[in-house]
């Protein structure tokens, strides 16, 4: 196939735009991930006036529905971009269309308008998530898409990833960094236009939306997909082209790595509000580095350093690239990370377990910050190597089939998360909130050990 100036050479200015979206989904993602348990499940000792606002198995369902809703989306929506024929190509038709209707369904989630704990609150929940998660795959399926279509070589991808990882560490910062200070500040929330925000999270939540509604549209500005042409043609066939792709090796150990991991790290940004609340704050009338009253402050505090110290990392990451390959230097990652996962409940062993848990969380920034850059590359050149052999590039039916098992895994990862949390998730009882992270590390080993089977080593 041959090379275009646009995709052989992508400019800082087409770089930029098109890693924006990228800071506004990591930003939604990072409350969605780290605070919307916390959020409907407040462990009984978080403060007065904090009350659950669903049952615990209703909030469970409701994040195994929406993934199922998100999954079966998944492939549908990457074969209808494979297959689209709009002048404006595959891909942007459906950020530019799809990012309202993606900022529209996230804000609806933090605003439940019914009594905590009604049947009501939990349908509008389960409905909510439905909503939201197929909004999310009709703008970021197409999103990812564009990556191997914009950026041919894989020097390019890297390069690509690295700058889509710099708006993601950006985006992560303030998702994670500020909302537990916003929280602990505004605990009776702002009034703005004549609307009341109620709470820290809330005012976060209406930051995010706005994001998701504007940044989506960035790549609109400079970046130009070929019009349609037989060459980029697809054949028809949704289920043959999700069975061509599960027959292409390289794609399963990339799968399996993408997913797995994903559920590791889902289970324990989920957890981690309830460690720093719970385990890593000093009790009431006693000293430690985290005072009682900060604990949701420094999950958003610790969260953020591991961000910002894996945007550090980007530069070795690349020259360990260079040096390793993406194969070797990932499971390299996946390593360390497995073992930080699994040294976390010691903490609870040392009189002040925050210091010790500062350790950990900053020897989580090297393999955090891989994981940021490379599965972007990684996945340009599984596309590839079906290419090579059919002559078919199947864009969209790879980020779809990547997409149906990852996200079905992290809702599973969300619900067990619940079940976990069930056992103890109190100063008095945090059995529960220990056995998070070594339950996300047993999922980051067994993704990085099958990863090591991966049959491209670039």
């Amino acid at each position: 196939m041959s090379e275009s100036p646009l995709k052989s050479r992508l400019t800082l200015g087409q770089k930029t735009t098109f890693g924006l979206p990228s800071f506004a989904m990591n930003l939604s993602g990072a409350l969605f991930g780290g605070w919307l348990t916390y959020f409907y499940l407040p462990p009984e000792e978080a403060g007065v006036g904090k009350v659950a606002l669903v049952a615990a198995s209703a909030f469970a369902v409701a994040q195994l529905v929406g993934r199922i809703v998100d999954a079966i989306a998944d492939p549908l929506v990457g074969y209808w971009s494979d297959r689209s024929r709009n002048r404006m190509g595959r891909r942007l038709p459906f950020l530019l269309f799809g990012g309202p209707i993606l900022a529209i369904s996230f804000l609806a989630l933090w605003f439940p308008p019914f009594a905590p704990g009604s049947l009501a609150n939990s349908t509008y929940l389960v409905a909510s998530l439905c909503f939201y998660w197929f909004a999310f795959t009709l703008v970021v399926a197409p999103y990812f898409a564009l990556i191997p279509e914009i950026a041919e070589t894989s020097q390019e991808r890297v390069h690509l990833s690295r700058s889509m990882a710099i708006f993601t560490v950006l985006g992560l910062a303030v998702g994670l960094g500020a909302v537990g200070t916003l929280q602990s500040n505004f605990k009776d929330g702002i009034t703005l236009f004549s609307f009341h925000i109620p709470s820290g999270i809330q005012i976060m939540a209406v930051f995010a939306s706005f994001s998701l509604l504007v940044l989506f549209w960035a790549p609109l500005i400079n970046i130009r997909e070929r019009a349609y042409s037989e060459e980029k043609a697809v054949p028809k066939g949704l289920f043959k082209g999700l069975a061509v792709a599960f027959k292409n090796p390289a794609f399963r150990t990339y799968l399996a790595m993408a997913a797995l991991i994903q559920m590791g790290l889902t289970m324990v940004i989920a957890s981690i509000p309830y460690l720093t609340t719970q385990v890593l704050a000093a009790a009431p009338g006693q000293e430690g580095l985290i005072p009682y009253e900060d604990g949701e402050s420094w999950a958003g505090a610790l969260q953020a350093t591991v961000v910002v110290l894996a945007a550090l990392c980007i530069p070795l990451v690349n020259v360990l690239t260079d040096r390793l390959g993406k194969r070797r230097l990932f499971v390299l990652a996946g390593i360390v990370m497995t073992v930080v996962l699994l040294l976390t409940p010691a903490t609870g062993l040392f009189p002040d377990p925050a210091i010790p848990a500062i350790v950990l969380f900053v020897a989580l920034a090297f393999p955090v910050s891989t994981a940021l850059v490379l599965p972007n590359a990684i996945y340009g050149d599984v596309v590839d190597f079906e290419a090579e052999r059919t002559g078919i590039r199947r864009e969209g039916t790879y980020t779809g089939a990547t997409a149906l098992l990852t996200k079905a895994g992290i809702g599973l990862a969300q619900a067990s998360v619940v079940g976990l949390l069930a056992l103890g998730n109190t100063r008095g009882s945090p059995i529960g909130i220990y056995l998070c992270f070594p339950a996300g590390a047993i999922f980051v080993a067994i993704g990085t050990w099958i990863f090591s089977k991966h049959p491209i080593d670039t």
